[in-house]
């Protein structure tokens, strides 16, 4: 009546679910390490453009005497940049989806209260960095 057909090539249903889900637990392994590595970019992106703005406020304060900005004065990386602090005399465009703001300080001297300090986030992280101009310290804040 029925007859088992012995010469039949192809996979079972059970064979391609152990494969679907093999291939699942890798993609979900990569996907993981890749937002890893993405952090880490956008981390030294950060860091990178900060220190850039640095060096270009202290070349400002050794022309003009003083810094560049007041608070809440901002320059945001992109196609152009934006902000405030986007001009000429810095010199400096940070990198696409960076923001770097004036914490505090007014068109001041380091060492005057309540101390210049600027601020540096990427639009993809809660991780933020503070540069403190009197005591050219970085400090790391996570949200």
């Amino acid at each position: 009546m029925f007859r088992k057909n012995t010469g039949t090539k192809g996979f079972t249903l059970i064979e391609i679910l152990m494969v679907m889900i093999v291939l699942g637990i890798l993609a979900s392994i990569a996907i993981g390490a890749v937002r890893i590595y993405l952090n880490k970019a956008y981390k030294i992106t950060i860091m990178h453009d900060l220190k850039g703005f640095v060096d270009a406020q202290e070349n400002y304060f050794s022309g003009h005497g003083r810094y560049l900005g007041a608070a809440g004065d901002f320059i945001e990386g992109g196609p152009p940049p934006s902000g405030p602090l986007n001009v000429p005399e810095l010199g400096h465009k940070p990198s696409s989806a960076v923001r770097i703001e004036i914490l505090s300080g007014d068109d001041q001297h380091p060492l005057d209260p309540p101390g210049f300090k600027a601020e540096a986030s990427h639009n993809r992280l809660t991780t933020r960095y503070v540069y403190d101009f009197s005591t050219s310290q970085i400090t790391e804040k996570d949200e």
